[in-house]
């Protein structure tokens, strides 16, 4: 597992973004100031929530203050810069918690935080590991899954998982990780995301952006992090880091650097 805790700055326009990010498979965390940000739109499911009001903007609804809110994958909007702290999770989709998430949401593209969601989820600042990280995300939404059966674990899957973690490029195919286990695509990809509640694709990507990260970090220019994560190139790189949440490499970098 790969988790960067960030104390640094990046600025589109002028106000900067500050404070701490994590990221692993499936959930990103950032703490701190929002800084200035174009209209944009993300796969990643966005959560959002502070002591005072936010202001963000949507087609549907131009700007609007709120504690705390959830923006739907792919929804275009744009938060106003502030100094004050605030706390963004960016959660997969296609993962079990981006499920529950999108149960709660019942089709709309902005929807506000309850109380007793947003104390829940203020704990995360605490618990920046992905079991513990999911287990959080899953508790503060478990009320809109009522027929949710705890998954069971697969020996065969956490040996997979192994195996990807433990290699340091981002070169597996499903095919091939589905080969090695002497199943069909098919029956691989079910058990697959039965043990880990996240599809095999948006996994392995989800991997190749924390190896170009970690690349990033160790000083190696986008290009050659984006080879050494199974990228085709870094322009292939970027347009999958701006899919998922918004930002580009560069921004990335900038926030990485020490």
């Amino acid at each position: 597992m790969t988790i960067h805790s960030l104390h640094s700055s990046v600025s589109d326009l002028h106000a900067a973004w500050r404070g701490r990010m994590a990221i692993d498979i499936g959930w990103g965390w950032f703490q701190g100031s929002i800084g200035d940000n174009h209209p944009h739109a993300h796969h990643a499911l966005q959560i959002a929530f502070a002591d005072k009001p936010i202001s963000v903007w949507t087609p549907e609804s131009e700007w609007n203050s709120h504690h705390g809110f959830i923006i739907g994958s792919n929804q275009l909007h744009q938060l106003a810069a502030d100094s004050s702290k605030a706390m963004l999770i960016y959660v997969e989709p296609d993962s079990h918690a981006g499920r529950l998430i999108q149960k709660r949401m019942a089709g709309q593209p902005l929807v506000g935080l309850q109380y007793d969601e947003q104390h829940k989820l203020s704990a995360l600042t605490s618990v920046l590991e992905s079991v513990a990280f999911n287990a959080c995300i899953e508790s503060s939404f478990s009320m809109c899954d009522h027929q949710h059966v705890p998954r069971e674990l697969d020996v065969l899957m956490s040996q997979v998982i192994q195996t990807i973690q433990d290699r340091t490029d981002g070169g597996f195919q499903a095919h091939e990780l589905a080969s090695q286990s002497s199943l069909s695509l098919s029956r691989f990809q079910h058990r697959f995301k039965q043990h880990t509640g996240l599809a095999v694709r948006p996994f392995l990507r989800w991997r190749r952006l924390l190896l170009a990260m970690t690349h990033m970090q160790a000083g190696h220019s986008m290009s050659d992090a984006a080879y050494a994560a199974g990228f085709s190139d870094a322009a292939h790189m970027s347009r999958t880091m701006r899919r998922h949440f918004g930002i580009s490499p560069r921004d990335v970098a900038a926030l990485l650097a020490t």
